[in-house]
């Protein structure tokens, strides 16, 4: 019954979603917030919604977990709401993902955070501020948001890489507090990876600014090989690739290139071609509006 948003001022504003509370006018209703929160920088990754907290992260440095109906910690008219708790993150523009008690978020500064969910474990003071429960290094800035399927998180960075990381922070892992985690296997396309993975049906696909579409083995078994493990792609796109996030639904994946959107066999076996490194055609193509595309 809420809708979130962020903006380039800093604020996370939430608005009825009916367009009923706070709202007045009849055929265009104007609708004041419900409630607003600052976060100290512009905020350029979507909000994600789990458990009654919303979560969001800022280009300036931290991230934050607020009352999702405005209630913990809020005051005041118009209504303003301060953290549940938050972290230092060196710049998110990442958007969150939740599975399991564990909220998941990439970073400037080279890494994917690992963080308490709820606010419990590793969080401490008034106002509360969490440390992650693990770090995992990529070296690169990733933008991408993670994805999270069969206890691993997925996330892209880039310097072109895809990695695959224990979620629970146990495979690869090492410390007590703020765990250090290594990739169980990382994956390399030929440029920089902005867009987020999606995993699906024992496959995870990325898009990267060389301009194809890749497909990997979400468990890092075939086409895997080497200690740090490296995998290669299970199948290709050859130009089907950009700045867009894929997704997947009933055998199709989906992504969009150039002002075209694509969708191609999911399992690789429709319109591709070869054995170990099979490259693949799309099922279908839309027509080209002329313009970029950037949107998942």
């Amino acid at each position: 019954g809420v809708v979130y948003v962020g903006t380039a001022g800093g604020k996370l504003e939430a608005f009825s979603a009916a367009g009923t509370t706070g709202c007045s006018g009849t055929k265009a209703r104007k609708c004041s917030p419900l409630w607003t929160a600052g976060t100290g920088g512009p905020i350029s990754s979507s909000p994600t919604v789990a458990g009654g907290l919303v979560y969001v992260g800022s280009s300036q440095g931290h991230f934050f977990a607020f009352s999702a109906t405005g209630t913990t910690n809020c005051s005041g008219i118009p209504k303003t709401c301060k953290a549940v708790w938050s972290a230092p993150a060196r710049g998110v523009d990442s958007s969150p993902a939740v599975v399991n008690g564990i909220v998941y978020v990439g970073s400037y500064n080279g890494g994917v955070y690992a963080f308490s969910a709820a606010g419990t474990t590793d969080c401490a003071g008034i106002p509360k501020v969490c440390s992650p429960l693990w770090i995992g290094p990529t070296g690169a800035i990733s933008y991408s948001s993670p994805a999270v399927a069969n206890g691993v998180v997925y996330i892209a960075a880039t310097n072109g890489l895809l990695y695959a990381f224990s979620a629970a922070g146990t495979t690869n892992c090492k410390g007590t507090t703020t765990k250090s985690c290594q990739p169980l296997w990382t994956g390399a396309t030929a440029n920089q990876i902005d867009g987020s993975p999606a995993a699906a049906n024992g496959t995870v696909y990325v898009s990267s600014s060389d301009g194809n579409l890749y497909a990997f083995s979400a468990a890092g078994a075939t086409g895997c090989s080497g200690t740090p493990k490296t995998c290669l792609p299970i199948w290709t796109a050859p130009g089907l690739g950009g700045p867009t996030s894929p997704v997947v639904a009933n055998g199709v994946v989906y992504t969009g290139e150039a002002g075209r959107v694509y969708g191609l066999s999911a399992a690789g076996t429709i319109d591709c071609t070869g054995t170990t490194r099979k490259r693949c055609r799309p099922l279908w193509t839309s027509a080209d509006d002329g313009n970029a595309t950037y949107a998942s």
